[in-house]
């Protein structure tokens, strides 16, 4: 699992940067919180790991909010659902994996930093 801040609206890395990209959390991270998880799909390595970063942020950030983006948005709402006061659950990312392996015109990256269709937006900017 990831935990991503969101960046501005028509800001993306080069492919230079992408590859040297490393995180850094020399001060407080800004929320949202973003975090990216194959939770959902009870094997509960990932449960797990998702669990333990919802519980934490609970305890040290329970005022900001805290997306998790997932594949079975579903079933981790019914797994995590309670555990931090402002979690929510989604599956924009892998949606628009999928989409771009389809055979989408559009590529993730593309999707997510310029975003362009409500099916996708809602939920990013949400």
């Amino acid at each position: 699992m990831r935990l991503f801040r969101r960046r501005s609206s028509g800001s993306s890395f080069s492919p230079a940067e992408s590859a040297t990209l490393r995180p850094s959390f020399s001060g407080p991270v800004e929320a949202p919180f973003y975090l990216v998880s194959m939770a959902g799909y009870p094997n509960f390595g990932d449960e797990l790991i998702a669990r333990r970063w919802i519980e934490h942020l609970a305890i040290h950030r329970p005022d900001e909010e805290v997306w998790l983006d997932c594949r079975f948005p579903g079933t981790a709402s019914a797994l995590f659902g309670g555990l931090h006061p402002r979690l929510r659950v989604t599956d924009a990312v892998f949606r628009a994996v999928e989409d771009a392996l389809r055979g989408s015109r559009r590529q993730v990256e593309d999707i997510v930093a310029h975003l362009g269709t409500p099916l996708y937006d809602a939920p990013l900017l949400a």
